[in-house]
């Protein structure tokens, strides 16, 4: 099994959730190789990345520097990193031939993270992405594709509504009330597209696909989408697994109830500002 994902301004956390991830998969796979790459940091995030890899003979990353000048649109921007790991897949893991790439957003702290639902799955050969799900409601509808839940760009949607009636109103009806729980014990999900902040693919995936938009229309959709697209269209199947989570709640999904939106905003009253601030650190 590979690891791997992106890394930016996580040094607080970024060690903690690699040994996290690493214990967790070691249960189901023989062997854990990390591949992290880094852009744009303004913390410690590449000196711990630094000492992490020498520390562990298993671990390498890749740091690309301040991109935001050279690419300044963000999900072009997380196009070109994550097609550093596709070039890695590609070029440096031929030997070894790991059958299953994990990719992780490691910004995200995993503290309900569940990987067991992963040993019954991976002897199967019908999917290509298995994605997980959180114990709260779920929350990147921005990467989500699914018939009769979410079919279009969730921004997009918001900005249309946006026209027509107040603009917290068509938020609230574009993405905060598509934040659905999804039960544990449900069926695995077919979706066109997915994420969550941690998904399992088959190497293969990475060998044939990149992320990279299928034409000018796509350019301002989630890179994730573009590469699903890409898997789905070549008769790839994909699914969000209920009981694999990676944790319960965060700034990203306490978003759909109106009582947090409410506390959100009242502490953005400059008095409150630093305790709004560690409030989401300690969330997110």
């Amino acid at each position: 099994m590979l690891v791997t994902g992106l890394a930016r301004d996580c040094g607080n956390h970024l060690a903690r959730e690699i040994l996290r991830i690493e214990k967790h998969a070691l249960k189901i796979f023989s062997a854990v190789d990390f591949f992290i790459v880094e852009s744009d940091s303004i913390d410690n995030t590449e000196e711990v990345l630094r000492e992490i890899k020498s520390k562990k003979r298993n671990f390498q990353y890749l740091s690309l520097g301040k991109l935001a000048n050279e690419i300044p649109g963000r999900i072009n921007r997380l196009r070109y990193c994550r097609n550093s790991y596709v070039n890695f897949v590609r070029q440096n893991v031929a030997e070894d031939k790991p059958d299953f790439v994990m990719v992780v957003d490691f910004d995200i702290k995993n503290r309900a993270l569940d990987l067991h639902p992963l040993a019954k799955l991976v002897s199967k050969n019908d999917w290509d992405g298995l994605f997980v799900n959180q114990r709260g409601p779920y929350y990147d509808i921005y990467a989500l594709r699914k018939d009769g839940w979410v079919e279009d760009d969730c921004f997009k949607r918001y900005r249309e509504l946006a026209r027509q009636m107040p603009a917290k109103k068509a938020k609230k009806e574009a993405i905060w009330s598509q934040m659905q729980r999804i039960p544990r014990d449900k069926e695995l999900i077919e979706v066109e597209s997915a994420f969550g902040g941690l998904g399992v693919y088959r190497r293969r995936v990475f060998e044939n696909f990149d992320y990279a938009s299928l034409n000018e229309t796509s350019t301002g959709e989630s890179e994730h989408i573009s590469l699903h697209k890409k898997i789905v269209n070549s008769g790839g199947k994909l699914f969000i697994v209920p009981a694999m989570t990676n944790f319960s709640y965060s700034p990203h999904n306490l978003a759909a109830y109106g009582i947090f939106r409410c506390i959100d905003l009242l502490l953005k009253a400059q008095i409150l500002r630093g305790f709004r601030r560690m409030l989401r650190k300690l969330l997110a």
